[in-house]
């Protein structure tokens, strides 16, 4: 039997190269690579997931510099009606809304307040996420639009829709370009060849 560290005999290490594929290469790194053939170009996803457009909610920063964050807006939202005069062929932009033979014009609301004998002492609306004092007349009222909200829903006058698109969405495995919270949706970003 021949010992490992005989040095009467000399052997040349033997060296193996393994050749990655582009996705094993790339896949630490990349969300997608961008396939191209004659006919058809397509998105290799690389870690899982899809590549498409993303859809959340966000807060208007007014109403998040009003309330203070989520957690302090109130979980009702309220509808101004506003009488209003209007003359033949006068038009509104508001809706409105008619009650009595009264004409009403609706504003979402942020925030209302109301005096010792329960007639309102100042409204705040809000249209698309800026807040704005309202001057109250003796005969306007608030109301309740709708139940609890939890200000994530297009119908909630309190947020946006922010869209990202080109997102990589529901990620599978870490990759150097999804950054350090990967698993959430983030611009997807590609590999080029």
């Amino acid at each position: 039997m021949q010992s490992l560290c005989d040095t009467n005999r000399f052997e040349m290490p033997m060296i193996f190269c393994l050749e990655l594929t582009m996705n094993e290469s790339i896949a630490s790194a990349c969300c997608y690579a961008q396939v191209s053939t004659p006919l058809v170009t397509k998105k290799n996803v690389l870690n899982g997931g899809t590549i498409g457009t993303f859809s959340t909610f966000e807060l208007y920063p007014q109403i998040i510099q009003f309330f203070g964050g989520l957690a302090t807006t109130p979980p009702v939202h309220y509808t101004y009606y506003s009488p209003t005069v209007l003359a033949p062929g006068q038009y509104s932009d508001q809706a409105l809304w008619i009650k009595d033979g009264l004409y009403y014009e609706m504003y979402d609301v942020a925030y209302f307040t109301q005096n010792p004998d329960h007639t309102l002492g100042g409204v705040y609306i809000i249209d698309k996420g800026q807040i704005s004092n309202m001057p109250t007349s003796i005969s306007g009222f608030v109301s309740p639009t709708s139940g609890i909200c939890d200000h994530i829903s297009k119908s909630c006058p309190f947020n946006r829709t922010v869209t990202m698109n080109n997102a990589h969405i529901g990620a599978t495995s870490p990759h150097l370009l999804g950054g350090s919270n990967w698993a959430s949706p983030h611009v997807a970003a590609q590999y080029n060849s």
